[in-house]
């Protein structure tokens, strides 16, 4: 054996001798792959620098951690290689590159490609230079020259490639069989408006339409670390001096114009992301709104700085809103209806409107009542787009909204906000029963983070982390952005202006499917006229829920359980859980403390499926079967469709392997009477128990929650 393997050293010598010739210009190679992807980095962080400076600073940071690596190596192992401590710092930065988009999910394969690509870029660099060294052609240099570009070429193409996985959409939505009827008049009630739109910009200085005053937010957030550096150049100013500006949209010649406020998230405070925008804002504009676009890029790239988003939204609705009641030159004057106020907001954003809806009701700010707030602004509607959430949260409790209108927005191919975080606010919102209002989680199919907002585009992650992601598997920005806003006019003409006659698109999105672009949409909703009958949110026997005994048949488990996907249990989904393997049918008994009248009422539930396989499978098939007083029974077969959970590809290594990383949105399931086949003499009105049964759900993990009783539609 010692023979062979000396035997083999004397042949390879002159390989070796060649690829060691070339040390360092593997070294220099390196070093410019870490200068090209540190710089994107740099870029996106430090907006205020020049496309050169900010590559020069790469440059020299891949210099300097290279000769740190290298003295940390040498003065633990002896070794002196400049070279062997580049290659390992390539090795780890490409290895982060590949897990932080996959979120460690495929760590072998992360492992191997980060290898494979430092190993090309290494040989390469060593073979070309090495035989001009040598001043000798050897065909395995050229070979080892030729595979590792290549590997890096590869490497470059996969980058630069948007995704190599199928798109889903199209699967999803066939499973959509049956005809719809788009209620009527509702795809006209999306086209722009027969209004004329203006804008015009205000905020402190001479460089806006309208001036405006600034707030000192420097109790509330701070500028600390290094992606903070250059911000005061950038902005030329402190938070104690923050701006209240933005933009405002509105018809020409408009009265009584209900309004809404929007605030963008963090993103590049070299981005004016509240601009991005305007294609949301003219067309509700031209429908008859005001809307204003809030600046708060002088919040982005800072950390624990919701609170202060809040404040300076509310901020800058106290000025447009006394500009309206006060100011004679102001365009907005005398047009908006004071009474009829949304707020809304993208990622942080979305957790900033509802930080907006709860701190207008304070006087003093939570973390130092020496602080007075005392905005007290009549919102009446909340609008989260793919938000954050509990990221601040007041003295150290969630944010409880009462008797306020609530849409959260989110979509399954989010490559930011990953999990629907904004669940927990939705939870988090309650009715008395005083106010007219209603709560709902959309979750669309194929959207992505980024898109809503047309200065953001579709790379949720920031380079260089992107070149992992797959996007191919997004919806069109164009389809996204029309179905936003679809859903927030409707929105806000429903909890607003009192038009309720496409309220349904929050409860029963799949209704209007024919007149929005195609993807599927998953509801939760609720109302003020709901009434519970069990969300498991409290502890309890499982058997047991207010006075409502439950049992399930042929499940191999049952029990009460956390949904989840939920980053924390405060706020998060309880439901009744369960498992089983191969049973034809399973069946969830509800039997009534006392006998309900399912002649105003529609029974409902909210269901998820928590299956993790390759999809899609088909609906989920379900039927509900009522029974009286007297024994009748009424059965209502998969009133509603039903979806599998939701297989997506967020990045390309799910593409490689063919796997999905899997959501689970909870769709809630509102029966009317009309559903129902009911045996003769069934008397609707003393209903004293219902079951859910799945049928030829293979393997299957259903959670329940949120079961109740609507009013029934009026015929």
């Amino acid at each position: 054996m010692k023979e062979w393997i000396e035997n083999l050293k004397e042949k390879t010598m002159p390989y070796r001798s060649l690829m060691s010739a070339g040390r360092l210009s593997a070294t220099i190679l390196i070093w410019i792959a870490l200068t090209l992807l540190l710089g994107e980095m740099i870029a996106v962080n430090f907006p205020v620098l020049p496309f050169w400076a900010g590559y020069a600073i790469a440059a020299g940071t891949a210099v300097l951690m290279t000769f740190v690596l290298f003295l940390l190596i040498r003065l633990i192992f002896g070794a002196k290689s400049l070279s062997r401590a580049a290659f390992l710092l390539l090795l780890s930065v490409l290895l982060i590159l590949f897990m932080v988009p996959d979120h460690a999910s495929h760590p072998v394969t992360c492992i191997l490609f980060a290898l494979l690509g430092a190993l090309a870029v290494d040989a390469a660099g060593r073979a070309v230079v090495g035989m001009i060294r040598i001043k000798q052609f050897h065909v395995s240099g050229l070979v080892t020259f030729l595979a590792g570009g290549v590997i890096i070429a590869g490497f470059v193409l996969a980058f630069l490639h948007k995704g190599f996985g199928e798109n889903r959409i199209s699967a999803y939505t066939s499973l959509q069989t049956d005809p719809v009827k788009v209620p009527k008049g509702f795809s006209d009630s999306l086209a722009p408006g027969k209004l004329d739109v203006n804008s015009f910009s205000y905020g402190p200085g001479g460089s806006f339409d309208h001036d405006s005053e600034t707030i000192d937010l420097s109790e509330m957030a701070e500028r600390k670390g290094l992606m903070t550096l250059g911000m005061k150049q950038y902005f030329g100013r402190e938070l104690d001096a923050a701006p209240v500006s933005g933009r405002v949209y509105y018809p020409v010649n408009g009265k009584n114009c209900p309004v809404m406020f929007i605030v963008h998230g963090n993103h590049s405070y070299g981005t004016d992301s509240y601009l991005g925008y305007e294609y949301l804002c003219r067309h509700l504009a031209s429908n008859g709104y005001v809307a204003v676009s809030v600046d708060e890029n002088i919040l982005n790239d800072l950390k624990e700085e919701n609170d202060a988003r809040a404040v300076l939204m509310l901020e800058n609705m106290k000025q447009v809103l006394k500009w309206a009641a006060e100011d004679k030159s102001c365009p907005v004057y005398g047009i908006i209806d004071s009474e009829k106020i949304a707020v809304a907001g993208h990622s942080r954003g979305g957790e900033t409107a509802a930080l907006t809806a709860l701190l207008t009701n304070y006087d003093c700010y939570p973390e130092n009542a020496n602080i007075k707030l005392g905005y007290h602004i009549p919102i009446r509607a909340v609008i989260a787009i793919a938000p954050t959430c509990d990221q601040y949260k007041p003295a150290g409790r969630a944010a409880e909204l009462e008797d306020i209108s609530y849409l959260m927005i989110h979509g399954t191919d989010d490559q930011d906000v990953y999990i629907p975080m904004g669940e927990k606010q939705y939870n988090n919102v309650h009715f008395t029963g005083k106010e007219d209002c209603f709560k709902s989680v959309i979750y669309m199919l194929g959207a992505n983070h980024g898109q809503f907002n047309t200065k953001w585009g579709d790379n949720d992650m920031g380079m260089p982390f992107g070149y992992i992601a797959n996007r191919n598997a997004f919806l069109s920005a164009d389809d996204q952005r029309t179905l936003l806003t679809a859903f927030v006019k409707t929105f806000l003409d429903a909890a607003l202006k009192g038009e309720t006659q496409y309220r349904t698109l929050f409860s029963a999105p799949a209704q209007y499917r024919d007149a929005l672009p195609a993807t599927v949409c998953c509801a939760m909703y609720q109302d003020s006229d709901y009434e519970s009958l069990a969300d498991f949110d409290t502890a309890s026997d499982p058997g047991m829920r207010g006075g409502m005994k439950i049992s399930v048949e042929n499940a191999d488990l049952w029990t009460e359980k956390l949904y989840d996907s939920q980053t924390s249990p405060q706020g998060g989904d309880y439901g009744l859980y369960a498992e089983w393997d191969d049973e034809n049918e399973v069946t969830v008994k509800l039997e009534f403390d006392k006998k309900k009248n399912l002649k105003k009422n529609s029974f409902s539930f909210t269901a998820a499926d928590l299956r993790e396989k390759d999809v899609p499978r088909g609906l989920i098939e379900y039927k509900v079967v009522l029974k009286d007083a007297d024994g009748k029974t009424a059965t209502a077969q998969m009133p509603s469709d039903l979806f599998p959970a939701l297989g997506i590809q967020r990045t390309k290594f799910n593409s490689l392997w063919f796997d999905y990383a899997f959501q689970h949105p909870f769709t809630t399931v509102i029966i009317p009477q009309n559903a129902y086949q009911a045996q003769d003499d069934f008397d609707a009105s003393k209903v004293v128990s219902a079951e859910i049964s799945f049928r030829n759900v293979t393997n299957g993990k259903m959670l329940l929650s949120d079961i109740g009783l609507f009013p029934a539609a009026e015929e």
